[in-house]
């Protein structure tokens, strides 16, 4: 036997390493939201990682209806609510707040869709103030498709707008809201 060969039967012999014990802030939440186009059945998780919540990671991923990530970023729970004088203390509350949902889980963001954001990016709307995060003709183009937006706090302060541009295939962040 060659030793490359030895080498490749020792590695498949190794044992996998032990899965990783729950821990005490650990939670998946995942809930159907149409994304890709104003009738898919795409997929939101959101995941909490950690022993205490304040210390925990956040992890948000978007999938579509052919289960194909077409978004995912993490963040610690901390960073996100560091300007919260009574941050979300458990599991379901951190995700419910990043969800902006409220405590029956029905869902309070606004706006729906793309063409409801301000016609300008500096635009300063009832809502919200909106700073643009993408590129002019990008914004133009998602607001003329009107596709469906996920709003989500991704920031310490401000929603985050998600559109799916179904020309390029990908998630872009239009913009946040701003003062």
């Amino acid at each position: 036997m060659s030793v490359a060969a030895a080498i490749i039967l020792s590695l498949l012999a190794a044992e996998a390493p032990a899965p990783r014990a729950a821990q005490a802030c650990d939670l998946r939440y995942e809930r159907i939201v149409s994304f890709t186009a104003p009738q898919a059945q795409d997929r939101l998780t959101v995941e909490l990682l950690g022993e205490a919540c304040e210390n925990a990671l956040l992890v948000v991923q978007v999938f579509a209806e052919n289960e194909r990530r077409i978004f995912v970023t993490s963040l610690p729970v901390a960073a996100l609510t560091i300007y919260e004088e009574t941050p979300p203390q458990t599991p379901d509350a951190i995700a419910r707040y990043v969800m902006l949902v409220d405590a029956d889980h029905a869902w309070n963001a606004s706006p729906t869709a793309a063409g409801d954001l301000p016609a300008e990016a500096d635009e300063r709307s009832d809502y919200l103030g909106f700073c643009l995060s993408t590129d002019a003709e990008t914004y133009r183009r998602a607001r003329r498709q009107n596709g469906p937006l996920l709003s989500l706090l991704l920031d310490p302060e401000y929603p985050s707008f998600l559109w799916f541009d179904p020309d390029a295939g990908r998630t872009v962040v239009l913009g946040y809201g701003c003062y």
